[in-house]
């Protein structure tokens, strides 16, 4: 404001010089037949400058403030685009931690599935090596309870010839499962 304020002064001062340099130069001229008329010569000459000083002063002054305003309102919509910015950030920060952790947690996820997968496999194989152990077993008892002449005689022994057949009907059950299982996991 006070920019625009000295502009108006220094404004006021060229018209005033504009003036005296005008009436300077009335003065040195010589006309004798006609008598110098100050108020004709104001009117006619030096207040359409004057008039057209001020109207430029005002346009000057009103651009001034619309450009001032314009600068004003680029200034907050700067400060608005820095603030979004920092929000941003932080929210992009706050992203790349829950990623951070998503995969900590994914990676620990996949160790223990491929443990688990590992003592699957173990179990499978114990499983396998003891359904053996029991097959063979059966058999044994089995073949020594046929042999058995006081088994036949009491009945005992069919009641273990059942129990041995029982046994190898569930060992290819087994057999069965075991099979499926494998064919799952290698596709």
């Amino acid at each position: 404001m006070k920019a625009l304020r000295t502009i108006f002064c220094v404004m006021l001062i060229l018209c005033f010089f504009a003036i005296s340099v005008g009436a300077s130069q009335v003065q040195n001229q010589e006309i004798p037949e006609e008598v110098f008329d100050f108020n004709e010569y104001f009117q006619e000459k030096l207040l359409p400058i004057v008039i057209g000083v001020l109207t430029a002063s005002c346009g000057l002054i009103s651009s001034l403030a619309s450009i001032k305003k314009a600068i004003s309102s680029l200034k907050e919509e700067r400060e608005g685009f820095s603030k979004r910015d920092k929000e941003r950030e932080k929210l992009l920060e706050a992203e790349r931690q829950q990623i951070k952790e998503f995969t900590t947690q994914a990676r620990s996820q996949l160790q223990a599935t491929t443990e688990a997968s590992q003592g699957i496999e173990q179990i499978k194989e114990s499983t396998l090596r003891l359904a053996m152990e029991i097959d063979l077993l059966s058999q044994a008892i089995g073949i020594t309870a046929v042999k058995d002449e006081e088994m036949v005689r009491t009945g005992k022994g069919k009641k273990l010839y059942a129990l041995l057949e029982e046994s190898k009907a569930l060992h290819n059950q087994l057999e069965k499962r075991l099979a499926s299982l494998e064919k799952k996991e290698g596709a």
